[in-house]
């Protein structure tokens, strides 16, 4: 009987996360970061100009030093200037910045949620050009589709930041495939309550 018991509780534990400090911190930063996104991402666009300008940076730098096989101290030196140089392109080419925001929000949105469901060899081209579609037609009508772009993505990345996150943690469970689902209802729901939040506290241009 103890047996039983001691096994109901240690299969139970299993599916308890294991968080560490690190992790909680880590966390509630990427998720404030999402919610914020989805629901002000308008009136805070400025911010995310910067934020999001920051990350195209260090990502191409990462990507350029790489590309020439460089060793990590010189990784860390183009991830700098990258980060570096679009933060101030994004500052004084606002436009730039504002395509920056969009491009980046949707291709990471498509990718985030849309393999599981689309197996096809032109998902990643698709996923592309809408985001620089979008990216471009944000300079002629900002509010609505940073709106629309902000709500949407930033409630996708919240919801797959937050079930990937916790369902890596639990021991016993095999997250692949099992998040793909609730990332597209909770991201949704979020992405038109953040919309909905959005169109009605902001004023049109």
């Amino acid at each position: 009987m103890e047996e039983f018991i001691s096994n109901i509780i240690e299969t139970g534990l299993g599916y308890i996360p294991e968080f560490t400090m690190k992790d909680i911190v880590i966390l509630a930063v990427s998720l404030i970061i999402c919610l914020l996104f989805a629901m002000f991402g308008y009136k805070l666009l400025r911010g995310f100009v910067a934020f999001i300008s920051l990350l195209v940076g260090a990502f191409v730098g990462l990507a350029i030093a790489d590309f020439l096989k460089l060793d990590d101290t010189f990784h860390l030196v183009f991830m700098l200037v990258g980060a570096v140089l679009l933060l101030l392109v994004g500052f004084f080419l606002y436009k730039v910045g504002l395509f920056m925001v969009v491009a980046s929000s949707v291709f990471s949105a498509a990718m985030a949620v849309l393999p599981p469901f689309v197996q096809s060899e032109y998902l990643v081209p698709a996923a592309l050009v809408t985001a620089l579609l979008l990216g471009i037609f944000a300079a002629f009508f900002v509010r609505p589709i940073v709106i629309v772009v902000s709500s949407i993505s930033g409630g996708i990345m919240f919801s797959n930041i937050l079930t990937d996150f916790v369902l890596s943690k639990i021991k016993t469970l095999d997250p692949s495939g099992a998040t793909a689902a609730v990332v597209l209802v909770l991201g949704g729901l979020i992405g038109i309550f953040g919309m909905y939040w959005q169109f009605t506290h902001t004023k049109k241009e």
